[in-house]
């Protein structure tokens, strides 16, 4: 899957817009040359359980069910990642957070014991919204290469997309709406300024793309279905061939 970035000088310039197709980067920085060779500097204003549960959205999609399950799984898994961090950054514990994840990085099994801890110790009660049985669905397609269905690919897609709404909507039920917006929106400042870092810029414009996902409204999230927001992926590649 590539994503459009668009010039903005061109986009002063003309009204359609000049947009280059790229590669997903990890660090989610972009440097290019656009079509009329305008030099572009900008990065992807999205945190990554956004970014991943969208290109397993597109991959289901576009009928690849396996490769969708596991891409909504690395969605699921970078979820708890930064619903830890946003707790540490709420306790003002943020700096703690890159040592403390270093220990779990490599086990998802350890990741999901830190982020079974951290829900308990929020709301002193367990997680309970995970399944046994789309647990084994994961690991008989990813770990042992049981080709999927769509119907399984489906029934994965929702639980995930349910399960990350949730656990970020309940900032809101936990510190109020304007607070876990607040807290949220400065996990994307970190964002900016790690770009800035990168760039050596002091600031950088940013890229937004429509997610089904999005995390800078929290207040939305869960308001549409898995199956309304992969009908809109459909319609849009019905209508426009280069989505």
């Amino acid at each position: 899957m590539k994503m459009s970035l668009f010039c903005l000088t061109c986009n002063k310039e003309t009204p359609v817009g000049v947009d280059q197709k790229v590669d997903f980067e990890d660090g989610g920085v972009y440097r290019y040359r656009c079509k009329n060779e305008h030099e572009i500097s900008t990065y992807l204003d999205k945190t990554k359980p956004e970014i991943l549960f969208e290109i397993g959205l597109r991959a289901f999609v576009d009928g690849y069910y396996r490769e969708s399950i596991a891409t909504f799984t690395s969605a699921l898994e970078r979820s708890f990642e930064l619903y830890i961090e946003l707790r540490a950054i709420h306790e003002g514990r943020a700096e703690f957070f890159p040592k403390f994840w270093k220990l779990v990085t490599n086990q998802s099994e350890r990741q999901l014991g830190a982020f079974a801890y951290a829900w308990f110790q929020a709301h002193g009660a367990p997680f309970e919204e995970l399944d046994e049985a789309m647990t084994a669905l994961r690991n008989r397609s990813i770990h042992k290469g049981q080709f999927t269905s769509k119907a399984e690919a489906e029934k994965y897609g929702s639980y995930v997309y349910c399960i990350i709404n949730k656990i970020f909507a309940s900032l809101i039920s936990d510190l109020g709406e304007r607070d876990a917006q607040d807290l949220m929106n400065t996990k994307f400042e970190q964002i900016h300024l790690s770009a800035c870092k990168i760039l050596g810029l002091e600031k950088v414009p940013g890229t937004r793309m429509s997610t089904a996902i999005d995390l800078k409204n929290l207040e939305k999230l869960g308001a549409r279905k898995f199956e309304e927001v992969a009908e809109t992926i459909q319609l849009f590649k019905a209508n426009f061939k280069d989505f």
